[in-house]
């Protein structure tokens, strides 16, 4: 009988258009949000840096050989060049520093050290040429001493969009995680609350039992959610796989299929929970004040997670990782991050595993005794005599 009732719920809610196009819109907001990331996340780095220069014109060939091919030197001559135009000028920020006789270097508040050392090689290398020049050194062997080593550079972790890409797929589990948890979970209370309001409950009763009706929605609804994540998943490994992200270290990739575990694991429990909370209100005014105790810990679990984010390694990250209520949340961030060692993810899903087949024992006694009951609330306090009853 689970099977046929969550067939009821499958056909019954994933025909309906909403689903579709939230699904599509899913879809579409991960291959945009990763090809993004690509584009302008590596794009931003190839403008060159531009500085504004006021120094004797002469000094330009040795501000354009001191400086990186990343740095741009516009020597600019403020006003009439007179030692008041050109102090007005970096006053005013016209201009970012001005050689002035000595040489001095004229800033207007904290030197930039980029530009101090561009302006400062620029200056020794006129003074140098002006030097080889008094001694006779012709130019070109001057080019000879000028000419840089050369230099070969290893990297022990090479430099990539690695991190980029780490950042993406946290932040995909993240959005899934609340969005799919938090609507569909809600469906699934508000659709026990309808269905006992309307003396539905007592037909379905006749035929399933209780144990079996409370799996079947819960199995039923989160099939239509897993299909609604694995969809996104498979554009996300494509998007990946076509961004500038192919190099992407392993760990972006097998956090995939770690979210998809994680999200039927934590789906099932915070399904259950929703059910049960659902069972104990006849009114579906009353179901949101009585849903708040579910919120709660999706809410905290989507704030940890979002901290995880930007400090994977910290000790609260750790902790709401193996905590069953917050794992679901905050442990695809830290594995993508490359931040959660083995044990940590082993303990994080027998923990999970374990608290979800407590939270389904217990929710399936109460749903036996608070099915068919109606009128006021039952209190959590009376639910847990029932249970052990």
């Amino acid at each position: 009988m689970i099977r046929e009732v969550a067939r009821r719920e499958i056909v019954t809610r994933g025909r309906s258009k909403v689903y579709r196009v939230t699904t599509f819109l899913l879809l579409a907001l991960t291959v945009v949000g990763v090809i993004g990331a690509a584009v302008f996340g590596s794009g931003g780095d190839d403008a060159p840096t531009e500085y504004d220069v006021a120094a004797p014109t002469e000094l330009g060939p040795a501000l354009d050989a001191s400086a990186p091919d990343d740095v741009r030197i516009d020597i600019q001559t403020p006003g009439d060049g007179s030692p008041t135009a050109i102090r007005t000028a970096v006053e005013n920020g016209d201009v970012d520093v001005a050689v002035i006789d000595g040489p001095t270097l004229l800033w207007n508040d904290e030197p930039d050290p980029l530009l101090q050392a561009v302006v400062v090689g620029a200056l020794d290398r006129a003074s140098v040429e002006q030097r080889a020049d008094e001694l006779g050194v012709d130019s070109s062997t001057l080019a000879e001493l000028f000419a840089p080593a050369p230099v070969d550079e290893e990297f022990v972790d090479p430099p990539s969009d690695s991190e980029s890409a780490r950042t993406a797929v946290a932040l995909l589990g993240i959005f899934i995680m609340f969005f799919a948890i938090q609507v569909y979970g809600s469906q699934i209370a508000m659709v026990v609350v309808e269905e006992k309001a309307n003396r539905i409950v007592e037909i379905l009763l006749a035929l399933v039992s209780p144990r079996d009706l409370l799996a079947g929605k819960v199995l039923g609804v989160g099939a239509l959610a897993s299909v609604q994540v694995a969809i996104p998943l498979v554009g996300l490994a494509g998007a990946l796989a076509v961004s500038d992200f192919a190099d992407a270290p392993a760990s972006a990739y097998a956090s995939l299929p770690l979210l998809a575990l994680v999200f039927v694991l934590g789906f099932t429990l915070y399904g259950v929970l929703f059910a049960f909370v659902g069972s104990l209100v006849s009114r579906q005014e009353d179901a949101q004040q009585a849903l708040l105790p579910v919120f709660l810990p999706i809410f905290l679990g989507y704030l940890l997670s979002l901290q995880a984010l930007s400090s994977p390694d910290s000790t609260v990250a750790t902790i709401a990782s193996v905590v069953p209520f917050t794992s679901p949340f905050v442990l695809p961030v830290t594995v993508a991050q490359e931040a959660s060692s083995p044990l940590i993810v082993a303990a994080a899903l027998v923990l999970l595993v374990a608290t979800t087949i407590g939270a389904l024992a217990f929710a399936a006694r109460v749903y036996e005794f608070t099915l068919l009951r109606t009128g006021s609330r039952i209190s959590l306090r009376e639910a847990v005599r029932l249970a052990r009853d």
